[in-house]
């Protein structure tokens, strides 16, 4: 797998589908593969471009979509933050912690929405 993620590292549709696949099929090798990718390639843009979450699938009863998200993004956060190599995962970090709050909030407008339009349910 990494010779195929260090061949890949910069074709974005590659890398999403060697990581979905990853993330469905091999999950106990998930975190280390995932900080192995991003020692070959910790572009913040790149990076950006990725669906690293993945689909929610299908959630039955009154699901709260941006909490969800968040807490799937929360997990990909947690992985670089149990990394020894925090120094060069900074941008990244960023731009997680700004992703994970735009969910939250997207979470609140939807409990919002919930409370004023209890029809739309």
């Amino acid at each position: 797998m990494k010779d195929i993620i260090k061949k890949n590292h910069t074709n974005r549709t590659y890398i999403e589908v060697i990581f979905d696949t990853i993330r469905t099929n091999v999950q106990i090798k998930h975190d280390e593969l995932f900080l192995y990718f991003l020692s070959i390639n910790n572009d913040v843009e790149f990076f950006k471009t990725i669906d690293w979450v993945g689909n929610p699938g299908v959630q039955m009863g009154d699901v709260i979509w941006g909490e969800l998200h968040a807490k799937r993004w929360e997990k990909v956060l947690n992985i670089l933050n149990a990394s020894p190599d925090q120094l060069s995962f900074i941008p990244i970090k960023n731009f997680l912690k700004k992703r994970i709050q735009s969910e939250y909030n997207s979470a609140e407008s939807e409990r919002m929405m919930n409370f004023t339009r209890p029809d739309r349910r």
